[in-house]
């Protein structure tokens, strides 16, 4: 009888020992899985880190490029950029209001040039130069930036059809600092020739050159003579 205990207690013991076993197996394979998750969700943390190091060395290296050239021409690149002068303002406070105006009229002036419809998502962004004054006697100009450099070209080399425009607008490429600089001294030479008399209609200044009307035919002049 004690035998037959002692039998019955051993084969319930070992029972619960394969049980115990069973268990200790499953929750040691349950951590291997969680710790091989987390492994592999940390994995995918470290390639996420590279993946945006790589981005960002990319962008790095892309503006250190744009720098260099910037640097090395010694100006900024505007051969996207056009300016249009002596459109009116209109008065009003609203910042939102002028821009849609000045907008629209820029697309019925580009629309006259080119003597078809313009797609106005051609244009990136357009703006006014300088602050607003109501003391001013000319409306500020208008740089147009463009998405393709072929609608600059194309601009320019009609804008002589603004003759026959209902206003007085002037098209021109839009300048880089050293550019700037070269019109500032032809304009300022112009000045002083005209207040020395010589006639204003008889001088001109095109792409960055003086020209002056000699018996009725224009003739490029060097800078000492403008």
């Amino acid at each position: 009888m004690y035998t037959e205990r002692i039998n019955r207690t051993q084969s319930d013991s070992e029972e619960i020992n394969d049980k115990i076993s069973s268990v200790v197996s499953e929750i040691t394979h349950l951590n291997i899985f969680k710790n091989v998750e987390k492994l592999q969700q940390q994995i995918g943390n470290v390639v996420e880190h590279v993946q945006k190091g790589s981005e960002f060395v990319k962008l790095h290296n892309t503006k250190s490029r744009n720098n260099e050239i910037v640097e090395s021409s010694g100006s900024t690149t505007t051969e996207f950029e056009l300016r249009f002068d002596n459109l009116k303002e209109i008065e009003c406070s609203g910042v939102t209001e002028i821009m849609k105006d000045d907008r629209e009229n820029i697309i019925e002036i580009i629309q006259h040039v080119l003597d078809h419809t313009f797609d106005e998502s051609s244009i990136a962004d357009l703006y006014r130069m300088g602050r607003f004054h109501k003391s001013r006697t000319r409306p500020r100009q208008i740089i147009v930036i463009f998405k393709c450099s072929w609608d600059v070209r194309m601009i320019s080399a009609n804008a002589c059809s603004l003759k026959s425009y209902k206003e007085k607008i002037f098209i021109s490429r839009n300048l880089n600092k050293e550019e700037v600089q070269v019109e500032n001294a032809l304009l300022k030479t112009r000045r002083n020739l005209i207040t020395n008399g010589t006639n204003s209609s008889s001088l001109r200044i095109k792409n960055l050159k003086p020209f002056q009307n000699i018996d009725g035919k224009w003739n490029e002049v060097i800078i000492e003579q403008f």
